[in-house]
């Protein structure tokens, strides 16, 4: 099953995630330097980039679909943790609620975690999310612009902003090394269909 349908779905995915990403920044060109945005049309950039490997011949490292994964899923997390501060109308409601959901579904169907060899390739789930964060908290000091609440060092200090980055990268850890783990145990226990 996993082979005859990981193509379709990735591309499926694919064309959902860039073009709700596209089309819900359609007309708001400012804000698409936004995790909403980014994550969402580079997820579907990297499966249609998976499909033309996959069409080469080539191996995509399984680990690179689980820190994809893991980065939508970020998104998921800070924005149903914080729903008043996030819209869940209309696409929104696909960036930033199913889109992750799908990605998910997608990891656990597709993506086998046991042909990750180390296992402490899981800290590379940290990667994106800590350079947009570098990036969002240069952007919010040069333009007085925070593009998230939780990272205005001037209105809520730098304590504020340190703890909850810290708090926020050790839910993704946590969450991230569950959702490893079961993958494997599912994959190890899944007959092939």
């Amino acid at each position: 099953m996993e082979k005859r349908f990981m193509q379709p779905a990735a591309l499926g995915l694919a064309v959902v995630f860039v073009s709700t990403a596209l089309y819900a920044y359609w007309g708001r060109p400012g804000h698409m330097h936004e995790l909403t945005f980014l994550s969402n049309f580079s997820a579907g950039i990297f499966l249609f980039g998976t499909l033309l490997l996959r069409f080469a011949g080539k191996n995509v490292p399984q680990i690179l679909y689980f820190d994809c994964t893991m980065l939508l899923f970020l998104v998921l997390m800070v924005c149903t943790a914080f729903t008043g501060q996030f819209k869940f109308n209309g696409l929104f409601m696909f960036l930033h609620f199913l889109n992750p959901v799908f990605m998910v579904f997608y990891f656990f169907l597709f993506c086998n975690m046991n042909f990750v060899q180390k296992s402490r390739q899981i800290f590379s789930v940290m990667i994106a999310p800590l350079l947009y964060l570098l990036f969002a908290a240069a952007y919010g000091n040069v333009t007085g612009d925070y593009i998230y609440f939780f990272l205005d060092i001037k209105e809520h200090g730098y304590v504020y902003c340190v703890s909850f980055v810290l708090l926020l990268s050790a839910a993704v850890v946590m969450i991230g090394c569950a959702m490893f783990y079961l993958n494997k145990i599912i994959f190890k226990n899944r007959k092939s269909i």
